[in-house]
């Protein structure tokens, strides 16, 4: 077994695990144990489980066709502990409404096709959180990634103060309308007058100048949505950057008809946007 460890300032640890089998060899399981003091152990979220009071007894399955769950939290208020499972073949699924069409891959090792899940028990005073894989076969060499990340909480310490004074408010609206509803922060998303497409670039940038000053007249804070899972076809350098995969895809097909050897041509602007 081959670990690697990293441990960020913010409480996340991620755990690169390598399990090499020296022989042909028939397993029963092989599982991690997660042992959690019972007081310490108050709630829970995560696995199809809604944030609330963990429950006594609890078992869970991989199904990541239809469900983007890989782990879970426990804890209480100063004390607590999120988990997830990994392996070689992880890529971040789209979420939300996206889920279904780039869902979770099924690890390998804790998935094993199916067999792998995980149970929530108590006993004397312990509730211990068993990460399971199942019976298996591995060839002499044969290698598995059992890797998981962890993330300790709290991260830091409670102002509630901050907390309770701090109230969203997601929608684009006059400041007035926002300033009414005892709103201290506002979210802009997109389709609207002053974000009228989605993420970067923020073309209607006097309008949302504009509106942004009143508010912080008014004593509001604005923050604009953005990231990096889609990009408008209104970015600025989308047409330029297609026009030139175009023109490569061209030199290469022409290469190629004189017997030249194919090249494959990716291309990327300032904006990440990749036209293949």
């Amino acid at each position: 077994m081959d670990i690697e460890v990293s441990i960020e300032f913010d409480g996340f640890v991620a755990y690169s695990v390598k399990v090499t089998a020296l022989r042909d060899v028939s397993l029963k399981d092989i599982r991690m144990n997660i042992p959690f003091n019972r007081q310490s152990a108050k709630y829970s979220m995560g696995l199809g489980l809604k944030g609330g009071l963990r429950p006594e007894k609890f078992g869970w399955k991989w199904e990541v066709a239809t469900k983007n769950q890989d782990g879970a939290w426990i804890g209480d208020v100063n004390a607590g502990l999120q988990f997830s499972l990994r392996a070689e073949n992880y890529v971040r699924p789209l979420n939300t409404n996206f889920y279904l069409q780039k869902p979770l891959n099924l690890p390998p090792s804790w998935g094993n096709e199916g067999k792998g899940g995980i149970d929530f028990v108590e006993h004397e005073g312990t509730v211990l959180v068993s990460n399971y894989s199942g019976s298996r076969k591995m060839k002499k060499g044969e290698t598995l990634h059992y890797d998981f990340n962890l993330l300790i909480t709290p991260f830091h310490a409670i102002n509630t103060d901050f907390q309770w004074s701090t109230r969203f408010y997601h929608k684009y609206s006059p400041v007035d309308d926002v300033k009414a509803t005892g709103a201290t922060v506002v979210n802009i998303h997109h389709a609207n007058a002053i974000n009228p497409y989605i993420n970067y670039p923020f073309i209607a940038h006097k309008e949302m100048k504009a509106y942004i000053d009143e508010a912080h007249a008014r004593g509001l804070q604005v923050k604009i949505y953005n990231t990096v899972r889609e990009l408008s076809n209104r970015a600025y350098g989308h047409l330029p950057c297609a026009a030139s995969a175009m023109r490569s895809t061209h030199r290469a097909r022409a290469a190629a008809s004189h017997g030249c050897r194919s090249t494959s041509v990716t291309i990327t602007s300032q904006h990440g946007l990749s036209p293949n």
